[in-house]
């Protein structure tokens, strides 16, 4: 669970999800980033503990929720993948969104 108003993209989501913890992060842009709302953890409404409290208990009730998130940090995050990414963008083969 995320508390924080701000975290960029945050290394403590990655950590949790390579042990298969289930993640609930604020509807911040960072931490939105991460994971896939419901499949691999929730996005809970910043300041609004009754949401938080509520998406906590949803993530903690579904074990297979934490492999899911697990897989997604393996596809989309994981070193192996991004080196690559980054490769190809320094060397200009990738164009930045507009």
């Amino acid at each position: 669970m995320v508390t924080s108003k701000r975290e960029g993209l945050p290394t403590l989501v990655f950590e949790a999800m390579a042990q298969c913890k289930p993640v609930v992060v604020p509807n911040e842009a960072g931490c939105m980033e991460t994971i896939a709302d419901g499949e691999s953890g929730f996005i809970y409404q910043q300041d609004d503990l009754e949401d938080l409290a509520a998406r906590t208990r949803a993530a903690l009730e579904d074990g297979a929720r934490g492999q899911r998130a697990r897989q997604r940090l393996l596809v989309e995050y994981d070193w192996r993948v991004v080196a690559p990414r980054l490769d190809a963008l320094s060397r200009g083969e990738v164009s930045c969104p507009k």
